[in-house]
């Protein structure tokens, strides 16, 4: 049963889908439009445009795997903007984001031919590596809350 009163949004029936989302609509239904036509690095430039995170986690959910963007001999652009958005909140849907970053991350690799990922490559990497290791530290604290628990 399709969910999201037709969008393709994330979100049960009986929750429907997120404000965020709704918020953003007609970008929902042309991200669909897009991937329908297979147009994938289109509809992440798109996404990516859009500034919402919760648009570029649910185009991320509905393609899946993040090869197919191998396979679309996608931009190191592109690759860039999704690391720096993807890595910006790991709270929530960090299965997914977790995911995608591993795959994304070696993608994006010198030499870079466009002088803008030259200057920005780095501090792009330093932020998703602020954003990896503050995920590390907290999963670590909460390892250490289980494991005194279990003693106690």
């Amino acid at each position: 049963a399709s969910t999201g009163g037709g969008c393709g949004c994330s979100g049960s029936e009986a929750d429907g889908p997120s404000p965020e989302l709704l918020a953003h609509f007609s970008t929902v239904l042309e991200l669909q439009q897009l991937l329908a036509e297979q147009k994938i690095e289109q509809a992440f430039a798109v996404a990516l445009g859009e500034q919402s995170l919760e648009v570029l986690v649910w185009l991320c959910a509905k393609v899946g795997s993040p090869s197919v963007l191998r396979n679309a001999c996608t931009s190191q652009i592109i690759y860039a903007s999704l690391l720096q958005q993807l890595a910006f909140d790991l709270s929530s849907s960090s299965s997914l984001k977790l995911l995608w970053l591993a795959d994304i991350l070696p993608m994006l690799a010198p030499p870079f031919r466009d002088p803008a990922m030259r200057a920005n490559a780095w501090r792009i990497l330093q932020g998703v590596a602020t954003s990896l290791s503050l995920v590390g530290a907290a999963a670590d604290s909460q390892a250490d809350f289980a494991l005194a628990h279990q003693r106690a």
